[in-house]
């Protein structure tokens, strides 16, 4: 199929896979941390010692302006900005860091897209974060 002429941002159009991303070679602080990655994803999920899901961290619109859900069950459901620091005019790479985001959450359209894109994502993973994306409170979208 010639995928040349179709959007990049038409998420439906344009089949995706996340898959496990490596993670850097240093020893990390947080051992119990996996990483999902696509060109529009990234998935990032924390574990407790037992292996029960405690919190998880979801990029979406990666190629355009990337924002994040976080959720966890103390926190609850926040959304952010991912602020590149490209905006400064720097001649070096900034590490990008999550702001506040009052913008809409499209959870339709994130969460169909990031169903399709994580078919090889555990299916207790995949249902967990799905599960939490559709429960996203009206209050929560804008």
């Amino acid at each position: 199929m010639d995928t040349s002429s179709e959007s990049p941002s038409t998420l439906s159009e344009i089949p995706r896979v996340l898959s496990p991303r490596s993670e850097p070679p240093e020893p990390t602080r947080e051992p119990n941390r996996r990483w999902f990655s696509n060109e529009d994803f990234d998935l990032f999920v924390w574990f407790d010692e037992l292996g029960a899901i405690r919190k998880f961290e979801l990029c979406y619109d990666c190629s355009d302006v990337e924002r994040a859900l976080t959720w966890s069950p103390l926190g609850g459901y926040r959304r952010w900005r991912v602020d590149t620091g490209e905006a400064t005019g720097l001649n070096y790479d900034m590490t990008p860091i999550l702001v506040p985001d009052d913008a809409e959450f499209p959870k339709d359209r994130v969460t169909a897209a990031f169903a399709q894109a994580a078919n090889t994502v555990e299916p207790t993973i995949l249902s967990f974060v799905v599960q939490r994306l559709q429960d996203v409170p009206l209050s929560e979208q804008h």
